[in-house]
C-alpha cells in the first residue's frame, strides 16, 4: 500500500481556490442581490406615494361633492385654507388644503410641504348661479 504524503504546496493551492470561490460568490451576491434589494425599496416607496395620492384624490372628490351640493355658497370669495375632515387624513403627507372660489369656478387643491416627494393635486367644478 502506497501512502500519500501531502505537501504544503498542494494544501496551500486548495486553500487559495477556496478563497477565490468565496470571492466569486461574494461578487455574485453584490451584482445580483443588492440591486434587487434596492429595486424592492424603490417599489415600496412608489406604492406608498401611489396610495397617498389615491387618498388625497378621494378626500378632494368627497369634499367637492359636498361643495357642489350647495356648500360653496357659504365659502367666501378668493383663496383661503380649507379645513378637511376625515379619518384617512392620517394617511396623507403634510400639506395645505386650499379652496379658491370666484364667480365661475370653485377649486379645491392639496399642496404638499415637500414638493420633491409629492405633486400637488387639484379639482374644480363650475358654479351655476341661479339668477
Amino acid at each position: 500500500m502506497v501512502k500519500r504524503i501531502a505537501s504544503r504546496r498542494s494544501r496551500g493551492s486548495r486553500q487559495g481556490s477556496l478563497q477565490i470561490d468565496c470571492l466569486v460568490a461574494l461578487g455574485l451576491i453584490m451584482t445580483v442581490v443588492l440591486p434587487l434589494g434596492y429595486g424592492f425599496l424603490h417599489s415600496q416607496r412608489l406604492m406608498r406615494q401611489t396610495y397617498q395620492r389615491a387618498v388625497v384624490t378621494e378626500l378632494i372628490d368627497g369634499e367637492l361633492e359636498v361643495l357642489a351640493a350647495g356648500e360653496w355658497r357659504t365659502q367666501p370669495m378668493g383663496m383661503h385654507e380649507y379645513p378637511m375632515r376625515g379619518g384617512s387624513l392620517t394617511n396623507v403627507p403634510p400639506g395645505r388644503w386650499l379652496l379658491t372660489r370666484n364667480e365661475r369656478v370653485c377649486r379645491l387643491e392639496w399642496q404638499p410641504t415637500d414638493f420633491r416627494q409629492h405633486l400637488p393635486f387639484a379639482r374644480e367644478f363650475p358654479l351655476r348661479i341661479a339668477r
